[in-house]
């Protein structure tokens, strides 16, 4: 049985891993002509609205989606999931009006509301849907779904840019993830052999069982949305946005491994961690060595970022990026940090540690607006400004394996 869990597990792993290997190497290879028709201001605009609609969909369902994996009953999984989207609907079209309200702040993103509002509806109708295909273990549409998505986008940036100049970079992401959602909402209607009557009772009883996740870790997760985007958010503040279109390209460059690894082996252990605790199967031993083995995955990576990080730069994507390749250097811990936050994030959801997600929560957005605002101050190079603030997630991020490792070790001896 072990060896059989264990050959299951590292087959949904590849499965995952190498549709994504083939969305990230479309996205990757093809990004080069994005950056040779954009320019870094475009970019830089890109990275402002990435940022609002990641806080936006953050909140947007109130995280009741992010139970439609735990529920033992399938009902009430479909009950979870169509409450998720009443609220999703609520809650984006709230925020696209706020951004309407006359303060300086919000005149950044003045004509990029409605863009928002699609955006964040696109982003939580995708999430949704993989979660749903999670539960089912129907990994090879989510595999499908990522080459769509990364093949969608970059053929409508690339296309539009000659209808909407720089703009075309926010409606091609649209379109995309547009074409994605659709396809994944095909499979699981195609998937549903017959409807259900769902009442109003249904919901109260369902929201009410899993009343922890808008008390606790929704608010936690919009503090976490608030903490990651937190860079972009300061810098449209302080730095021109030709400089944030190179600190984006940085980080696209860095999601590329942390995506392909991290993310799909988080949506493996989360099927497999919920499964595991409805059970009572032991799971500190198995979650260790997933640990290490990221740990040991990241550094790999970079070294070679420390060796060949701007010359791969300059050589890809164009001299007029070349500084991008100094930014990748000094975001290595930042690197590390997401590398290894898959198993603590999944344990965070699966334990139910809502409580503990909404501390954690702020105080990391508490300590790094802190550090940001105080290095802005002091008027510290942005180069430098962004190693301190790598270095902090990563001190962040071990404090919070640490407390999780704790609540799995209680769990074993219980």
């Amino acid at each position: 049985m072990r060896k059989r869990k264990k050959n299951t597990f590292i087959s949904y792993f590849f499965t995952l891993i190498s549709g994504a290997f083939i969305a990230q190497l479309i996205s990757f290879s093809l990004m080069p002509l994005l950056t040779r028709i954009y320019s870094e201001e475009a970019f830089g605009w890109y990275a402002s609205y990435g940022a609002m609609v990641a806080i936006v969909s953050s909140v947007a369902t109130l995280k009741y989606e992010s139970a439609i994996v735990l529920p033992r009953k399938k009902c009430d999984a479909r009950i979870l999931f169509l409450l998720s989207s009443r609220l999703m609907w609520a809650i984006c079209f709230l925020a696209c009006l706020i951004l309407f309200i006359p303060l300086p702040y919000f005149d950044k993103y003045h004509g990029l509301e409605v863009a928002i509002f699609l955006g964040a509806i696109l982003l939580v109708q995708y999430n949704m849907h993989i979660l749903w295909n999670i539960r089912l273990r129907k990994f090879g549409w989510i595999t499908y779904a990522r080459i769509l998505q990364s093949i969608s986008i970059f053929g409508f940036q690339y296309i539009l840019y000659y209808f909407f100049q720089f703009r075309g970079l926010v409606a091609g992401n649209i379109l995309g993830a547009a074409a994605a959602t659709l396809f994944l909402s095909y499979r699981r209607r195609k998937n549903l052999k017959h409807s259900i009557y769902i009442s109003r009772n249904d919901l109260m009883r369902v929201a009410k069982r899993y009343k922890d996740f808008p008390r606790y870790f929704c608010w936690s997760n919009v503090l976490m949305s608030f903490s990651k985007n937190l860079p972009v958010l300061l810098f449209v503040e302080f730095i021109p946005l030709s400089q944030l279109g190179l600190y984006l390209l940085a980080i696209r460059i860095l999601s590329q491994p942390s995506i392909l690894i991290s993310r799909n082996m988080r949506s493996v252990i989360l099927s497999y961690m919920s499964r595991f605790r409805q059970y009572n199967i032991p799971i500190l031993r198995w979650y260790l060595q997933l640990m290490l083995w990221l740990f040991l995955i990241s550094v790999c990576i970079c070294i070679c970022i420390i060796f060949w990080g701007p010359q791969m730069v300059n050589f890809i994507f164009g001299a007029s990026w070349q500084k991008a390749g100094i930014y990748l250097q000094m975001l290595i811990p930042f690197f590390i940090a997401q590398m290894i936050s898959a198993p603590a994030s999944v344990a965070i959801r699966v334990f139910e540690m809502q409580k503990y997600s909404l501390f954690y929560s702020i105080l990391s957005l508490v300590i790094r607006s802190i550090l940001l605002l105080f290095l802005f101050y002091k008027s510290i190079p942005f180069v430098q400004i962004i190693l301190y603030y790598s270095c902090v997630s990563l001190l962040l991020q071990g404090v919070n394996n640490v407390f999780t490792l704790r609540k799995i070790w209680k769990y074993e001896k219980q």
